[in-house]
C-alpha cells in the first residue's frame, strides 16, 4: 500500500482506538477560538441598541438559548451573540468552499458562504458596543459577523483594533486571516495565521494553515498539518470537523491525480459525518 493511501487508513483507526490521541494540544477545538473570556462588561444599553436587544432576545428564543438576567447588558448580548455562532453552523447543510474573486476556492469552516445568517450576531455585537464600546470581545463578534457580510476590509478594521489592544486575540488573528485570504493577500494571511498557531495551535489555525500550505503548492506540508488537525479533532470528539480536513486532504490527493488515495479520503469522510 502506497504511504498517502497507509496514512488515511491509519486514520480511520482512530474512531475505534485511542492512537489518534497522541499529539494533541489538549485544547478543545472550536471553529471560532479566540471567544473565551468575555470582558465582563457592565452597564445599560447605550442610545439606539434597543432594537438589536430585541433581536438578540428574539434569536436567542428562537434557539433555545439561555438568557443571563444577572449580568449586565452587553454580557448578555455576548453571550446571546457567541451563543448562535455555533447555531449557525449546526444549520448550516454542508462545509462551503468559496472564494471571491482571486481564485482561490477555499472553505475553514466559518460558513461564511451563507449570508444573512449572521444578522442577530450582528445585532448582539452592536447592542454590547452600545452598552460598552471598549468590548474586545464585542468588536471581535462585530468582525465574526461581518465575515458573513463579505464585507473584508470591514473586517480587518475591527480586528486590527482588537489586536492593538490585544495582540495574542486567536479569534481576531482567524477572521483577520480570513479577510485577508478573501481580499487576495496570501502573504499576509500567512504572517497572521502563524501568529495564531503561535498562541495556540488548534484546529482553526491548523486547517488555515494547511490551506495557505496548498495554495503555495506545498502540498506535503499541507497534509501534515491537516493531519495534525485530523487527529486533534477525533481525541476532542469533534467527528464533523474531522470530517471536513479529511475531505480536504482527499481534494489535495485528487488535484495530484491520485484517484485512489482520494477516494479513500472522501469514503473516510463520509463515514465521519
Amino acid at each position: 500500500m502506497r504511504p498517502a493511501l497507509a496514512s488515511l487508513m491509519l486514520l480511520a483507526t482512530c474512531v475505534a482506538h485511542t492512537g489518534c490521541a497522541g499529539g494533541a494540544s489538549g485544547h478543545r477545538p472550536s471553529q471560532h477560538a479566540g471567544h473565551r473570556g468575555h470582558d465582563h462588561d457592565r452597564g445599560g444599553p447605550g442610545a439606539g441598541t434597543v432594537a438589536a436587544a430585541h433581536a438578540c432576545r428574539a434569536a436567542a428564543a428562537r434557539h433555545g438559548l439561555p438568557r443571563s438576567p444577572h449580568l449586565g447588558a452587553a454580557e448578555e448580548y455576548l453571550h446571546i451573540g457567541f451563543g448562535l455562532v455555533p447555531v449557525v453552523h449546526r444549520h448550516r447543510p454542508s462545509l462551503p468552499r468559496v472564494g471571491h474573486g482571486h481564485g482561490h476556492g477555499h472553505g475553514h469552516g466559518h460558513g461564511h458562504g451563507h449570508e444573512g445568517r449572521y444578522e442577530p450576531v450582528l445585532a448582539c455585537a452592536r447592542a454590547a458596543l452600545g452598552s460598552s464600546p471598549e468590548s474586545l470581545e464585542a468588536r471581535y463578534l462585530l468582525a465574526l459577523g461581518l465575515l458573513d457580510r463579505h464585507a473584508f476590509r470591514d473586517v480587518l478594521a475591527q480586528a486590527d483594533r482588537v489586536l492593538a489592544r490585544r495582540p495574542d486575540h486567536v479569534g481576531a488573528l482567524l477572521v483577520a486571516s480570513d479577510a485577508h485570504l478573501e481580499l487576495g493577500g496570501l502573504e499576509a494571511a500567512e504572517a497572521v495565521v502563524e501568529r495564531a498557531l503561535a498562541v495556540k495551535p488548534a484546529f482553526p489555525a491548523l486547517v488555515r494553515a494547511a490551506h495557505i500550505r496548498h495554495l503555495q503548492a506545498d502540498n506535503t506540508t499541507a497534509k501534515q498539518l491537516y493531519a495534525r488537525a485530523i487527529r486533534m479533532a477525533l481525541a476532542a470528539g469533534q467527528r464533523l470537523q474531522a470530517a471536513w480536513a479529511t475531505a480536504e486532504v482527499a481534494r489535495i490527493f485528487q488535484a495530484e491525480g491520485d484517484a485512489q488515495a482520494a477516494a479513500a479520503g472522501f469514503a473516510l469522510s463520509k463515514r465521519w459525518r
